[in-house]
């Protein structure tokens, strides 16, 4: 009685599912624009659910659902999703097929032994245009339909072979119990592909196909130990057969299960990382960088690589932006939040041959910008707090120039000037007069205060780089300082009439550094500095023929120096191999607005 009931449930099942797709499918394809290229493969999935249906209904109308396949098959291989044929050609071997299957059924299957070659070639065809269409032709959301199709052929192929093992390789054959089982199995294919025309993203097809490979492959990898096991060992002694078998099949599941998984999502993501992963991935890059406002750089290589996208960018104000890669005008778009504050817009573009990013590429965008918000906040609060520092250290050295002119140009004339009548009175007073030591001694103050004005006006700036320039400067201050075996070349293009008091100072300070250092450690003979702006930003390029920077050692207090004095102006500072075979410093510093513009 039982199992009577469980048959009626089956079939219950079938037309639950069958009937509301038949209809879905129809309204679609009446909601269309345009209308009559989805007919093809709708009509084919209708054709199907009817006769999964009705052999449901029926068990002597099983042939049916037999023929609906057999017309099916063919239009759903040439046009399935959208109803084009692609490459246009794949309508011949369509055709031959449809020919075939309507002479045979005619001709009660008198013209079996013709044309089976024929049609041999057209089903191979029929097999490859999928493929092809997939690589070459198929949006995003067409492959999202592909993808349905083929986990349904996964699921429903893997549900007859089971139901062949457990019945002995014949199918709907013992009992209500097998036709039920074999019911629910012939629904799986028709319903998927209705599925994947209506509602691709119904569900995460991606995970779903990542699931179903890795059970396949799980399965067959222990199934083959342990179906090795039993030949190896022999039914002779079944008993010790089914022992080893067990324990086979104990050892293998493990080691099986993670090479399956490895496999099955190398398999449906072609070599991306999954969600767990691209989050344990951009883990590891933020914790390997030395400086915060690196953050959003890091970020987009990490969505670059791991969804294997073209490019990525982060449109922001301040630090927060930045870019990886080209990124075209279908780029997705999405905001990157930070406690309900809009840190950037991200925006990433599809892969190639990709219409838009799919459901599993959004899930992992999400989660990684999620993921990175607080860096990116932390990258620009410190990025803010650089730039305030860069502005005060501007501020300071404009103003330094400031002091060191008045200085220079007003107040030592003036001393210089009160000197002179303070002498002028000594020499007009009698010798001994009161008047005359008054003068003498005015004259003295006065030389005194001078001098220490002329002092005060070089500590707070070298007169040279307001009097003669950089270039000049850097020549004076490290060909000056020692004479040895060292040639140190100084050239300086294109550099603007008067640099910002900040850069030029501090160019100064990582020249003499640098050339230092290079003196001190390097043993070399040939020393190259060359400044060059391009309008915006001075490059500065120090580079020497010795023996380069030490390999395992970290980086002393002269390379810190130089790295600290680019980073509190908002440059950077790189270090490398020299052409010349030694030590390579690069530093780029930003200009001033007032001398870019």
């Amino acid at each position: 009685m039982w199992e009577t009931v469980v048959l009626v449930m089956s079939q219950v099942v079938v037309q639950a599912v069958t009937w509301p797709l038949i209809v879905a499918l129809i309204l679609d394809v009446m909601r269309s624009r345009p209308r009559w290229p989805r007919v093809l493969p709708a009509a084919a999935i209708i054709v199907l659910l009817l006769g999964t249906a009705l052999g449901a209904l029926v068990p002597a109308w099983t042939l049916v659902s037999g023929a609906a396949w057999w017309f099916a098959l063919p239009l759903i291989l040439g046009s399935y999703p959208d109803g084009r044929f692609v490459p246009r050609w794949i309508l011949a071997p369509v055709i031959v097929y449809e020919a075939y299957a309507v002479a045979y059924l005619v001709s009660a299957g008198a013209i079996a032994d013709h044309g089976g070659g024929l049609v041999g070639f057209s089903s191979l065809i029929l097999l490859g245009a999928p493929v092809y269409r997939y690589l070459r032709r198929a949006t995003t959301q067409e492959r999202e339909s592909v993808r349905w199709a083929i986990l349904a052929v996964l699921v429903g192929v893997g549900c007859f072979i089971l139901i062949m093992l457990l019945e002995g390789g014949t199918v709907a054959e013992h009992g209500p119990i097998s036709v039920a089982a074999a019911n629910l199995a012939g629904v799986i294919i028709p319903a998927g592909l209705a599925l994947g025309m209506l509602r691709p993203r119904l569900i995460d097809v991606d995970r779903a196909l990542v699931v179903t490979v890795f059970v396949f492959l799980a399965a067959a990898l222990v199934g083959a130990c342990a179906a090795a096991a039993w030949w190896l060992v022999g039914a002779g002694d079944p008993t010790a057969a089914t022992v080893v078998v067990a324990v086979v099949v104990a050892l293998v599941t493990v080691p099986a299960a993670l090479l399956a998984r490895r496999v099955a999502v190398w398999l449906v993501f072609h070599g991306r990382l999954d969600e767990e992963a691209a989050v344990k991935r951009l883990d590891a890059v933020l914790a390997g960088i030395d400086d915060a406002t690196k953050a959003p750089r890091v970020f987009l290589d990490c969505i670059v690589d791991c969804l294997h996208v073209p490019g990525a960018v982060l449109v922001g104000a301040g630090h927060v932006a930045a870019g990886s890669g080209t990124v075209g005008a279908d780029a997705a778009e999405m905001p990157v939040c930070y406690e309900g504050e809009t840190l950037a817009v991200l925006r990433v573009s599809p892969r190639r041959g990709e219409s838009a990013l799919t459901a599993n590429d959004r899930r992992i965008v999400h989660r990684l910008a999620a993921h990175v918000a607080p860096a990116l906040h932390a990258a620009r609060l410190v990025g803010d707090l650089r730039d305030a520092h860069a502005a005060t250290v501007r501020a300071r050295e404009e103003e330094r120039r400031r002091l060191r002119r008045d200085l220079h140009d007003d107040l030592s004339p003036t001393l210089s000037g009160l000197g002179l009548s303070a002498a002028a009175i000594s020499r007009r007073a009698r010798v001994g007069d009161d008047v005359s030591e008054a003068a003498e001694s005015l004259v003295s103050d006065v030389t005194s205060a001078v001098a220490q004005v002329r002092e005060l006006a070089y500590d707070l700036r070298p007169p040279m780089l307001d009097d003669l320039g950089l270039v000049v400067a850097i020549r004076n201050r490290i060909h000056g300082a020692q004479a040895d075996d060292l040639d140190v070349r100084v050239s300086g293009d294109s550099l603007p009439a008067e640099l910002p008091a900040a850069v030029d100072i501090a160019v100064l300070r990582i020249v003499q550094e640098a050339v230092e250092n290079t003196r001190r450690h390097a043993g070399a003979q040939r020393c190259d500095v060359r400044l060059a702006s391009d309008g915006d930003v001075l490059t500065v390029s120090i580079d020497d023929d010795g023996q380069g920077f030490p390999i395992g050692r970290g980086s002393g207090l002269g390379l810190e120096s130089i790295r600290e004095r680019s980073r509190e102006l908002g440059g950077t500072s790189e270090f490398s191999r020299s052409s010349l075979g030694g030590a390579a410093i690069r530093v780029r510093l930003p200009l001033a607005p007032e001398v870019t513009r």
